[in-house]
């Protein structure tokens, strides 16, 4: 970070408190209560993605992390740690193993040292959720909206 000095007390007492999170025990504990906070974000979702059925181009084939040198991949996986001690589903893929989740990838079996998949990892266009979703809280729950509305 960059800062132009300036006596900025409100900015000064930020960048001290930043600085008191950066140790490591105080970066993995703040990076655990993120984790929980998605995790339980994660399953609010999903019900509301249940209960609302909304098209919204979802696709939850998971996520890859592909690795092409090994000491990147030991790297990635002891920095990932924090999450799956946090209850983060992650799996360590060899290269023979990638191409069953990915097939377009069977070609460069040789040029990858491995991945960390996540399997809970999903997608979908937030613009036709959140307007599905809008929709639905308007049309049967009677909600109004008021938007570019000053309070």
């Amino acid at each position: 970070m960059k800062f132009r000095f300036r006596l900025d007390p409100d900015l000064w007492s930020w960048a001290l408190k930043f600085l008191k999170e950066c140790p490591a025990n105080r970066a993995a504990a703040n990076t655990a209560n993120k984790v929980r906070l998605c995790l339980y974000s994660q399953s609010l979702f999903d019900e509301v993605v249940q209960a609302e059925c909304i098209d919204y181009d979802r696709h939850s084939g998971g996520a890859l992390f592909l690795y092409r040198d090994a000491d990147l991949l030991e790297r990635g996986i002891t920095a990932t740690s924090v999450l799956t001690r946090n209850g983060v589903k992650l799996e360590v893929f060899a290269p023979n193993r990638i191409a069953a989740i990915e097939p377009a990838l069977s070609d460069d079996q040789r040029s990858l040292a491995g991945a960390i998949y996540c399997p809970t990892d999903e997608t979908g266009d937030c613009h036709k959720f959140t307007a599905g979703l809008a929709r639905n809280l308007r049309d049967e729950r009677c909600v109004t909206f008021h938007f570019n509305t000053e309070i």
